[in-house]
C-alpha cells in the first residue's frame, strides 16, 4: 500500500524516471568513469584493418532503418492522439452528466416537487451513483490501458443500532464490471474501521491511497474485508481509494469514498494520483447537493425520531 497527496512527481518514477533524475544520470556517468580502461567481455580483441560496405545494401538497409523507426513513431503519435483525445473525451462526458444530474436537481427545488416516497428517492438515487460509476469506469479504463477497471462510491450515513446512532460508510453505486450479486452480500464499513478509519485518524484525507495487497493492507487495519472479498477474491486485486470531501451539513468532512478497482496486480501508480483527486473533487459538490434535495423532500410528514436520524445523515 502507497499514500500519495501529489502526483506531479510521476515523472521521475519507473525506468525512464531513473534517466532523467539527477541520480540517474549521475550513477551511469560514474560507472563510465570508474570502468575507464577496461573493455567488457563482448568487445573484440582486434579490429581488423579493411571493412568493405556494399553501397546497395548499405542504402538498402539505412532506408529500411530509417523507415522502420519513422513508421513506429507514427504509429506511436497516433496511438497517443487517438486516446489523448478519448480521455478528454470521457472526462467531457462526465462533467455534462453531473451538470445535467445537478441542473435537474435545482430544477426540482425551485418547482417544490414532493418525495416520491422514500423508495423511490432512494432507487433514484442509487440509480444516478451507478450511472456516475460507470462513467469513471469508463474515463480510468481509457487512462490506464486496463479493461478490467471498475468504480464504487460509498456515502456515508448515519445508522440507528441499539438506541444509539453510528456513523457508516454504505455502498450506494457500482459500475457493471463487478460481480452482479455484490449487491446482496454488502456490507455497510463503521467510520471507526478500515478505510474510514484509515483517512480519519491518520489525516491522510486529501490524499490517496493505492492499495497493491488488500490482505495485506488488512492485517494493518487499512482495509476491513467484507463477505464481498471472501465471495468474490478475482473482483478485485489491486484498487485506488480516495476520499469524497464536502459539507456534511454541519462542517466539511469525507461524506463518501471513491474506490477506482483493477483486477490485475500492477495497473496503479503515482501518476494516476491527481487524476482521481481530480474526480474526486468533481462529483463532491454534485453528490452533496443532490443528498441534500433528497434529504429535503424527505422531512414532510416524517417522525421526530427519524428528523434526527435525515439531519444527521449524509444518506438516511
Amino acid at each position: 500500500m502507497e499514500h500519495f497527496s501529489d502526483g506531479r512527481l510521476a515523472w521521475a518514477s519507473g525506468v525512464s524516471g531513473l534517466f532523467t533524475r539527477i541520480r540517474g544520470i549521475a550513477v551511469p556517468t560514474l560507472l563510465a568513469v570508474l570502468s575507464m580502461g577496461t573493455l567488457p567481455f563482448w568487445w573484440p580483441n582486434s579490429f581488423g584493418k579493411k571493412y568493405v560496405f556494399i553501397l546497395g545494401d548499405t542504402i538498402i538497409s539505412s532506408v529500411l532503418f530509417l523507415g522502420a523507426i519513422t513508421s513506429a513513431g507514427l504509429y506511436y503519435l497516433r496511438d497517443r492522439s487517438i486516446r489523448s483525445q478519448d480521455i478528454k473525451y470521457k472526462l467531457h462526458e462526465l462533467a455534462h452528466f453531473l451538470r445535467d444530474k445537478q441542473t435537474r436537481a435545482y430544477e426540482r427545488s425551485l418547482k417544490k416537487e414532493e418525495s416520491a416516497g422514500e423508495s423511490s428517492e432512494n432507487e433514484r438515487f442509487c440509480d444516478f451513483a451507478g450511472e456516475l460509476c460507470e462513467r469513471i469506469k469508463n474515463y480510468f479504463s481509457v487512462l490506464s490501458h486496463d479493461q478490467s477497471i471498475n468504480s464504487v462510491i460509498r456515502l456515508a450515513t448515519w445508522v440507528k443500532k441499539n438506541g444509539q446512532y453510528n456513523l457508516v460508510y454504505k455502498t450506494v453505486g457500482r459500475s457493471s464490471g463487478l460481480n452482479t450479486m455484490r449487491s446482496k452480500t454488502s456490507e455497510d464499513i463503521q467510520a471507526i474501521e478500515g478505510i474510514p478509519r484509515f483517512l480519519s485518524e491518520e489525516k491522510k484525507s486529501r490524499g490517496v491511497l493505492i492499495y497493491h495487497d488488500i490482505k495485506e493492507a488488512a492485517k494493518i487495519g487499512a482495509f476491513k474485508i467484507t463477505e464481498n472479498e471472501r465471495l468474490y477474491p478475482d473482483d478485485i486485486k489491486s484498487m485506488m481509494v480516495a476520499p469524497i470531501n464536502g459539507w456534511d451539513g454541519k462542517a466539511q468532512s469525507v461524506i463518501g469514498i471513491l474506490y477506482v478497482t483493477s483486477r490485475e496486480d500492477d495497473t496503479f501508480s503515482i501518476k494516476y494520483v491527481d487524476s482521481i483527486l481530480f474526480i474526486a473533487d468533481l462529483i463532491a459538490p454534485t453528490i452533496a447537493f443532490i443528498v441534500y434535495r433528497l434529504r429535503s423532500t424527505k422531512r414532510k410528514g416524517i417522525t421526530q425520531d427519524q428528523q434526527k436520524s435525515s439531519e444527521m445523515g449524509i444518506v438516511g
